[in-house]
């Protein structure tokens, strides 16, 4: 099983090797939690400046409203992205990124996918930390944030903002236009700011959002802004590359001065 595990993850696209990360990091923080309550390891929970617990491990890997605690994790504003802890956020994260990934890699291409999902998961945070830090609505203390949405978002949008008029087919309803699926979502998120439940999740989905718009828009207008994103990628595989190099050597034949027969060469084809 893990011969074909290993397999699968060598063959699989961008797209499905990103839900995979997502769903390892939640399998292994919950199996983390199980082990610390089961054996009562109390070490393993601090308690926020908003006075609810926390799981230690997952407070280093969330992202934070503070910067004097972001300073001691800047890693955080990269891995908050593939990070979940409950069931329900993250089926919902998957099911909208395969759907919306699928739609994306098919249509504008699979090298665009992870720089985009990237700088939209980083747009969100931004838009996050200025908020909870510019705007006096928001209590004092440290407030994390985890979960896929904002590059989730990021995703849909791009997708929906370059091919507007593609349509979803939703039980129920019918054909729907892709840009009306991802107004909706978008019109919620910011609705939902009015009241003080996950605003700064909300945030961060609007975050996500507008960079998502913005990068389908310069592309459609012939601007590539993921174009340097994706070279850093690129060289990054190369430069880090594990894969050994070959030890065997090809021996080239000298080619046969007398074709083939007919009949061998239509066997052949």
């Amino acid at each position: 099983m893990l011969n074909d595990l290993k397999r699968f993850i060598q063959q699989a696209n961008l797209l499905t090797r990103v839900i995979l990360v997502n769903i390892g990091v939640f399998l292994l923080i919950n199996l983390l939690m199980i082990v610390s309550k089961w054996t009562g390891f109390e070490n393993a929970f601090d308690v926020t400046t908003a006075g609810e617990p926390i799981f230690r491990i997952t407070h280093w890997l969330s992202g934070s409203s503070e910067l004097s605690s972001l300073i001691f994790k800047p890693w955080s504003i990269f891995t908050y992205m593939f990070l979940h802890e409950d069931i329900f956020h993250i089926l919902l994260n998957i099911l909208v990124l395969f759907y919306m990934g699928q739609i994306f890699c098919s249509l504008i291409g699979e090298k665009k996918f992870l720089p985009l999902y990237i700088l939209s998961g980083l747009s969100g945070f931004l838009l996050y930390f200025v908020s909870f830090n510019v705007f006096p609505i928001f209590p004092d203390g440290d407030i994390p944030i985890l979960g896929a949405s904002a590059a989730v978002m990021g995703i849909m949008v791009a997708t929906a903002t370059y091919f507007p008029n593609y349509q979803i087919r939703l039980m129920f309803l019918g054909n729907i236009p892709l840009k009306l699926i991802a107004v909706i979502c978008v019109i919620a998120d910011f609705v939902a700011l009015n009241r003080m439940n996950n605003t700064g999740g909300h945030i961060a989905h609007l975050g996500g959002a507008i960079f998502g718009f913005y990068a389908a828009y310069q592309l459609k207008k012939g601007k590539d802004v993921l174009g340097w994103w994706m070279s850093l990628y690129s060289y990054t595989l190369k430069k880090f590359s594990f894969k050994k190099k070959s030890k065997i050597k090809v021996v080239h034949q000298q080619k046969s001065a007398s074709p083939k027969p007919k009949k061998a060469r239509d066997n052949q084809e």
